[in-house]
């Protein structure tokens, strides 16, 4: 018994699912995020990114799928949370002060 419970944590640490928690943990503060900033025009190009990548999370999550399609799915989500992250931080979306 006293194996289990430490063969479990040291399992998830070296999992799969861990990186798709922290995909799902990244998720959702830039969600947050988005739904803080009050530029319209910057919320809705960073919710379109982060709607596009809700899906590959969920099924990453949820089911099972081949390595060769975990992968990808895990590049493209990165890939958009990165994208999502540059325009929240990029100053072209701001109103410029006149």
């Amino acid at each position: 018994m006293v194996l289990g419970r430490i063969v479990g944590p040291v399992a998830f640490l070296f999992s799969t699912r861990r990186k798709v928690y922290k995909l799902r943990r990244k998720y959702d503060k830039l969600r947050e995020k988005a739904d803080k900033t009050r530029d319209r025009q910057k919320r809705s190009a960073v919710l379109s990114v982060l709607d596009q990548i809700e899906p590959n999370i969920v099924i990453l999550e949820e089911q099972n799928v081949s390595r060769f399609e975990r992968g990808r799915m895990m590049n493209f989500a990165k890939s958009g949370l990165r994208k999502a992250e540059e325009i929240l931080k990029d100053k072209k979306y701001e109103k410029r002060k006149v």
